[in-house]
């Protein structure tokens, strides 16, 4: 019997994190999800979610802190909607996780549906900016934030301001995955949200090498603060076909 994923709930800070949002034509995303799933549109796009955080701690709820995991952590998400019986629901599809830390990509491949690569990941912070390199041989990526430059809105975005376009991308709080065919795993989160706290930065050059596959423009950047995470235990759904 296969095992299941997400078998029990997981704690952890993440004490860093960025997050950085792409758009793509919303008939982009066929061919990188699966049947059940569609990408969740906004003015004829979907988008991407990219994480690239810093996670303390992690270990299951009730082991004492002191035998968690630090590590860094990026994932490549989309925005998508599931459709079961009990109604639409939201969350992120992740297409690729890479992580600094051997061990846990491997306990993640082996018990999550994240798809894990062990990735070295630089990260050099300094007041003016902050500096992060992918180091991936088949997903390498370098990011840029400038620190003190004011955020600014594309100037061909579909929002209509940084508030809007923060507060349309603000994720749901749920990993959704395909357990097989017609059966979804879900992994929903709980946080404090009055604790969700984030500022929009200035990428001054974000280069990925995944994306660069696909005809993706750059949303927006924010930067959340230290907030401590409960990833629950998975559950499983059945789910309807995507009206494609």
């Amino acid at each position: 019997m296969p095992l299941l994923h997400n078998p029990i709930t997981m704690q952890g800070q993440i004490d860093q994190c960025w997050l950085l949002t792409y758009r793509m034509p919303i008939e982009q995303f066929s061919p990188i999800l699966p049947a059940e799933l569609t990408a969740t549109e906004y003015q004829g796009y979907g988008f991407w979610n990219i994480v690239i955080c810093h996670v303390a701690h992690m270990r299951p709820w009730f082991a004492p802190q002191a035998v968690g995991i630090n590590y860094w952590h990026v994932a490549y998400r989309i925005y998508v909607n599931l459709k079961t019986s009990f109604g639409i629901q939201q969350g992120l599809y992740f297409v690729r996780s890479d992580c600094d830390n051997r061990l846990l990509a491997w306990a993640g491949n082996l018990v999550t549906n994240f798809n894990f690569h062990h990735t070295p990941i630089v990260v050099n912070r300094s007041v003016e900016q902050t500096r992060i390199s992918i180091k991936s041989t088949t997903a390498h990526a370098d990011i840029v934030i400038d620190n003190q430059q004011p955020a600014q809105l594309a100037s061909d975005s579909v929002f209509e301001s940084l508030e809007q376009a923060a507060k349309q991308l603000k994720y749901p709080a749920r990993g959704i995955a395909l357990s097989k065919p017609g059966e979804a795993n879900i992994v929903s989160i709980e946080r404090d949200e009055a604790a969700w706290q984030h500022s929009l930065r200035h990428v001054q050059q974000a280069e990925f090498q995944l994306l660069k596959q696909y005809p993706v423009q750059p949303e927006i950047c924010y930067e959340i603060q230290p907030i401590d995470y409960r990833w629950l235990r998975g559950y499983r759904r059945k789910v309807l076909m995507a009206e494609q």
